[in-house]
C-alpha cells in the first residue's frame, strides 16, 4: 500500500526541530533495503530519515576550540606533575 507524504506531515518532521533540521535531504528507507529521496513513495515498513542541518564553523574557530581542548586537557596534568616534584 503506498501513501504519499502530505505537506501536513512534513511539516509536522521539519517542527519537530526547525532550527536543526535539513529539509532538503530527507531520505526514505524502504523495507527491502533501497533508499529514496521520493517522499511521495511512502509504503508501510518504510523509514524517514530527515538529516541535521550542520552547524558551519570557519578553520580559525576549529583551531581555537582544538587549541582550547588540549589547554584544558594538559593544564591540570602540568600542574599536578609540577606538584609532585
Amino acid at each position: 500500500m503506498k501513501k504519499k507524504l502530505s505537506q501536513f506531515e512534513l511539516n509536522d518532521i521539519y517542527l519537530f526541530s526547525k532550527e536543526f533540521v535539513n529539509k532538503r535531504k530527507v531520505y526514505i528507507f524502504k523495507a527491502n533495503g533501497e533508499i529514496s529521496k521520493n517522499k511521495s513513495d511512502i509504503q508501510a515498513g518504510d523509514s524517514i530519515y530527515v538529516s541535521e542541518k550542520l552547524e558551519k564553523i570557519s578553520i580559525i574557530e576549529s583551531i581555537n576550540n582544538t587549541l582550547k581542548f588540549i589547554t584544558n586537557v594538559l593544564t591540570p596534568i602540568l600542574l599536578i606533575n609540577n606538584l609532585s616534584n
